[in-house]
């Protein structure tokens, strides 16, 4: 059962959130390093005030719930982001405009999210163990092919069959669409390991979704940042993939064995890969200089 308090709040904070951002960034204007940090700072108080109403609403689980949900989502969106620049640079967006083609992409993902979030949450609720299984099974396959992925950098994306199909549909398309149009199919294609990992955190598709939009809401400020820094990232996609596999396990032993872990714990090791990847990033950076 939906809390219609925690829905009411979820919205109006979400939506009010998202005006403020659209308002700021109306004008197709380079967004720099100092600004781009301003407002994932921002966006990060947000999540964090959400988090503080859960608590004093809700109890310490639900808060923790939504923190290691966002967290993930947060983690998974470092590789993401670096798709996302490919295509950028594949289709040479200006910097200009890519503030508005990361707006459109978001609109997008607030969309396909709460599809795979009510279809996942719905199928876990009809036959739980065996979903678990099933998406347990998509996350490790998601690390396998991390790891086995090597550099892709040399994707052609105008030989891909999706946008040969938007070209023959729309011959007179502009690039910026056809790169909008292809981060819409990426996220999607990422919301097949995004959407099951969280999954695995919590079964409330209220605190699932939250966890989500307000994690999506900060990937515009998110990406330039990363983008700007993106040398200091260079263990990040192996903490990514330890993260995954932690995830999974929880799953696999969840139905398996039926226990579940503390969400607490959870959040702890989490925020633990997470830190041990950024302080060996900035180790090795070091060394390489």
């Amino acid at each position: 059962m939906i809390d219609l308090t925690i829905l009411l709040v979820f919205i109006v904070s979400s939506v009010a959130i998202m005006g403020i951002d659209f308002y700021m960034h109306r004008k197709n204007e380079v967004i720099s390093l100092k600004s781009a940090s301003a407002w994932s700072v921002f966006y990060v108080l947000c999540a964090l005030s959400f988090a503080g109403f859960l608590y004093n609403y809700k109890g310490s689980e639900s808060a923790s719930l939504f923190l290691t949900g966002y967290s993930l989502e947060k983690v998974l969106a470092f590789d993401n982001l670096f798709v996302f620049s490919m295509i950028f640079s594949y289709f040479g967006i200006p910097e200009n405009q890519k503030h508005k083609a990361l707006h459109w992409g978001i609109a997008g993902a607030i969309v396909f999210r709460l599809i795979f979030v009510v279809i996942g949450a719905g199928a876990l609720s009809m036959i739980g163990p065996t979903v678990e299984l099933i998406f347990a099974g998509i996350i490790f396959f998601t690390v396998f092919m991390m790891y086995k992925s090597g550099d892709d950098d040399d994707v052609d994306y105008n030989k891909i069959w999706y946008v040969k199909l938007i070209r023959k549909i729309h011959p007179k398309a502009s690039i910026f669409f056809v790169a909008v149009f292809v981060i819409e199919i990426s996220d999607v294609m990422f919301s097949f390991d995004s959407v099951p990992a969280i999954i695995a955190v919590t079964k409330d598709p209220l605190l699932i979704y939250s966890a989500m939009i307000f994690a999506i809401m900060g990937l515009r400020s998110m990406y330039f940042v990363i983008s700007a820094l993106e040398r200091y990232f260079v263990n990040m996609d192996k903490a990514v993939m330890i993260v995954l596999l932690f995830i999974a396990s929880k799953l696999l032993v969840s139905a398996l064995f039926g226990y579940h872990l503390n969400p607490n714990v959870s959040l702890a090791v989490i925020v633990s890969i997470l830190s041990i990847g950024a302080i060996s990033s900035i180790g090795a950076k070091s060394e390489n200089e």
